[in-house]
């Protein structure tokens, strides 16, 4: 069956949107950099596992990864208790609360990425293409391109 997971990626550009707009900049620069050091920890996992069977991945994301996702909701939630509740950092600190279920779900599944960036990396170029088609002056010239695309794509 399916299961969502979420983006660590999207939650990072999340939560880091307007933080040099807020009054509380130094603060919330501060506990943004909190932050990325423990993302940053979760990614280093990553690396040492990457290309590892899915059962060996399981284990060490169980061992590693999870006591450190577990101390960084315990952050995210006493963080939260202190900032003021319409400041952007509390905005990105509740987004990642309210997909935690999905966001702590690669360390569940041995086959799961931290992150979808692989895929988007992938779309990025039929999201390019798509646009570009907007451009091929005829119908013919259309064909001609999706066929190119559709060969270089495969």
């Amino acid at each position: 069956s399916a299961r969502l997971g979420t983006c660590r990626r999207q939650k990072q550009r999340k939560s880091t949107i307007g933080t040099w707009r807020s009054p509380l900049a130094r603060r919330s620069a501060k506990l943004g950099g909190l932050r990325q050091t423990r993302g940053g920890s979760l990614y280093r996992i990553e690396e040492q596992i990457r290309g590892k069977p899915p059962d060996k991945r399981l284990h060490v994301r169980q061992a590693q990864a999870v006591p450190l996702l577990d101390d960084m909701k315990r952050w995210f939630e006493a963080t939260l208790a202190t900032l003021s509740a319409k400041s952007d950092t509390t905005k990105a600190i509740r987004y990642a609360l309210n997909r935690w279920p999905a966001l702590v779900y690669y360390c569940t599944d041995g086959q799961a990425e931290i992150d979808n960036l692989i895929a988007e990396r992938a779309l990025r170029g039929v999201a390019l293409g798509r646009r570009n088609f907007l451009f091929v002056g005829s119908d013919s010239g259309g064909e001609r391109a999706a066929a190119m695309y559709s060969l270089i794509g495969s």
